[in-house]
């Protein structure tokens, strides 16, 4: 066994085209006409450094091109108009639609392809456009409400945790753009702590955890260095997601208006359930190599219990006395037998087996 068997993905996502019916005559709709002209409208008036609705990064900017219910189809992927060839980039399906990133500079070639398109394809792409809006634009505060309502506040004042994504760029200058936007707003706000959410201080809305001014990282340094691999990854090409703790909808939603945050996934808070009662599981028993093995990242396995169920264990991340190994040690106990813990609940008799990850610290 390796000293460190914590399972890592190597292969990260690859665009392939989709071979399908193809985009011939028979495909440009009706209203080619109409749709063409409104489209370098739209595309005249927003790719425009001077548009008070487009938000430019490093001279880049997402838009969001809606297509009508018929052109969802892998085939009308509106690659052909929105191509590398004149640097603009079709970056990935959105809703009913996809993310476009558009340079400045790219503004007279795209209007030139719009006024004169040189091909059938690029033809049957903007007949089949009915939108064309800066991404930012088409994330609403309606789009939010759910979110905000499965993250179950328990009352006014009370956080709710998020995993928010960060823009979409491709280019390299974008990313590092939205960053600094990120980094200066999160001052702005202020912001805390990078993972685990800690208790507001100072009135703040939202708390992204950073070790800015309103908190203090659980342990020293790991804040920053969590801020340093986001921002590695995402300048690599990568899409790093960030935890935030906001009190008020409107201030998450505020990252959205500047164009930093694009999708916000609610993390649903965790309600106890009574243990029930009778005795206690046995302390003796037979560990099947048959079990499945759950990689558990805690604060580590100190108890002698369940050591016979523990396959494999990495080095610990942490300083042993800064490791949260009573939290550890329960969570891998309930891996093992949860039906056996808690007879309350309807729960299957399974048994699993551990691999230990030693990397979440105590609460200070």
């Amino acid at each position: 066994m390796p000293n460190n068997p914590v399972l890592r993905l190597t292969v990260h996502p690859r665009r392939e085209r989709v071979t399908g019916g193809g985009k011939d005559d028979s495909k440009i709709t009706p209203h080619y006409a109409d749709r063409r002209r409104a489209l370098i409208e739209r595309v005249s008036s927003l790719v425009d450094p001077a548009s008070p609705h487009t938000l430019w990064f490093a001279g880049h900017a997402l838009f969001w091109v809606g297509v009508d219910l018929d052109s969802l189809a892998p085939t009308y992927t509106p690659n052909d108009l929105f191509h590398s060839d004149i640097g603009v980039r079709l970056v990935a399906p959105w809703n009913t639609g996809y993310v476009v990133e558009v340079p400045l500079a790219s503004r007279a070639a795209l209007l030139q392809r719009l006024r004169q398109p040189n091909t059938t394809p690029q033809r049957v792409d903007i007949s089949r456009i009915v939108s064309f809006r800066p991404l930012h634009k088409e994330i609403t505060p309606d789009s939010l409400k759910q979110a905000w309502a499965t993250a179950a506040l328990d009352g006014p004042g009370v956080p709710a945790g998020f995993i928010v994504c960060l823009p979409p760029f491709q280019s390299v200058a974008a990313r590092d753009a939205v960053l600094e936007h990120l980094w200066r707003w999160m001052a702005e706000q202020p912001m805390i702590q990078l993972g685990q959410s800690l208790p507001m201080e100072g009135g703040s809305d939202l708390v992204l955890p950073n070790g800015q001014p309103g908190g203090a990282p659980l342990v020293p340094g790991a804040a920053a260095d969590q801020r340093r691999r986001i921002q590695a990854s995402y300048r690599a090409g990568h899409h790093p997601r960030l935890p935030v703790t906001a009190c008020l909808r409107e201030a998450l939603f505020q990252g959205s208006e500047r164009g930093l945050i694009v999708r916000w996934d609610p993390v649903t808070p965790l309600a106890p359930a009574r243990p029930g009662g009778g005795r206690e599981p046995d302390l003796d028993r037979e560990i099947s190599l048959d079990e499945p093995i759950v990689g558990h990242i805690d604060g580590g396995f100190t108890s002698r219990r369940y050591r016979p169920a523990v396959v494999w264990e990495a080095d610990p991340f942490l300083a042993p006395a800064d490791l949260d190994t009573n939290h550890g040690n329960c969570t891998a106990a309930l891996i093992v037998e949860a039906h056996g813990w808690n007879t309350d609940l309807d729960l299957p008799p399974l048994h699993c087996r551990l691999g230990i990850v030693p990397a979440v610290p105590r609460s200070t």
